[in-house]
């Protein structure tokens, strides 16, 4: 297995990949097949040859094909903000599940934010009822701290979310808000 930041060579197995994870979950993520130049190449290849260093895209590859991805985004011009990282894109192929692939992806993650000048916490969002992905980011040491009720709304069906930190130095008290 190799976790590595994507490159413009890398567009077509991402497309692949991000494609199955809205089809397979569409209420996981807040795009949608449907979307407007969701699967454009041209797009995706400008997006992840612009992602580095700050916003990377990374892909989980098993026997050289792409199997998984997630990715970062840091507000690097927003001076407010700036303390804040948020993950996005978590997607493991369902028939490699269970192999610890989204927990070692997830630590990449968080290794990488964490050579990021000005983080200090890593934000997430699960939609309820995602148990496994609520367990695997509990486990990361994430903690709730919010709901966001009737935030998707697909087909007529609402769905909430519960947003998550990580808070990079552990000394810190997480009760301080």
């Amino acid at each position: 297995m190799e976790i590595r930041p994507l490159t413009p060579d890398d567009v077509d197995g991402y497309l692949t990949i991000w494609r199955r994870a809205l089809t397979d979950h569409p209420s996981a993520y807040g795009a949608s097949v449907e979307d407007p130049d969701m699967f454009s190449p041209e797009l995706a290849r400008q997006r992840i040859a612009h992602s580095m260093p700050y916003n990377p895209i990374f892909g989980v590859f098993v026997e050289g094909q792409q199997v998984g991805l997630s990715s970062l985004f840091f507000p690097a011009n927003r001076a407010k903000i700036r303390h804040r990282a948020q993950v996005h894109q978590v997607y493991v192929a369902a028939e490699l599940r269970g192999r610890g692939i989204a927990k070692a992806m997830m630590d990449v993650v968080i290794v990488y934010a964490k050579t990021i000048p000005d983080v200090e916490e890593v934000h997430l969002a699960v939609t309820i009822g995602n148990e496994a992905a609520r367990r695997l980011y509990v486990s990361g040491g994430f903690v709730p701290h919010m709901i966001d009720a009737r935030y998707f709304k697909i087909n007529g069906v609402y769905y909430d979310l519960e947003w998550m930190y990580l808070r990079l130095n552990s000394s810190e008290n997480l009760t301080n808000r």
